[in-house]
């Protein structure tokens, strides 16, 4: 297992004992099995995690065939930059990876459209009411390859 798939499944399981979050995420209309399905996290106040990502909710991003790439989070105390993201590198750059692809392109291929959105959630909240094809471009970073 890699270092990203590790913070990921850190972050995964500080979201079970996380009540505001979990109690933000019900608000927000996002399921239990979506949190599951989707391995949304919580990156609480820890040295070790330093204070990028401190107290938000985590949302991981996958490279187009599945393995974790990095991940977006999301503040849940209105501070000034609502989502940051892992610091971009080679492998990782946020403007180029579609949240969600890896799960949709099936859903894609076999329709035809793909439905694309601004954020997580708004994808997630798609997905749940069945609409597979939909991704979230992460904001307006997107640049499709040249």
């Amino acid at each position: 297992m890699n270092r990203i798939q590790k913070a990921i499944d850190y972050f995964h399981s500080e979201l079970k004992t996380a009540d505001s979050v979990k109690a933000y995420v019900k608000s927000r209309g996002i399921s239990k099995e979506s949190v599951v399905k989707y391995q949304l996290g919580y990156a609480p106040p820890h040295p070790a995690i330093g204070n990028r990502f401190h107290d938000r909710l985590v949302f991981p991003i996958h490279f187009p065939f599945g393995e974790p790439a990095g991940w977006t989070a999301r503040t849940l105390i209105g501070a000034p930059a609502k989502y940051v993201n892992v610091k971009e590198s080679a492998e990782f750059q946020k403007g180029r990876l579609l949240y969600m692809y890896h799960l949709a392109k099936k859903a894609i291929i076999k329709t035809g459209v793909a439905i694309l959105v601004e954020g997580q959630m708004d994808a997630l909240i798609l997905h749940q009411f069945g609409l597979f094809n939909t991704v979230a471009s992460s904001g307006v970073a997107f640049k499709p390859a040249a």
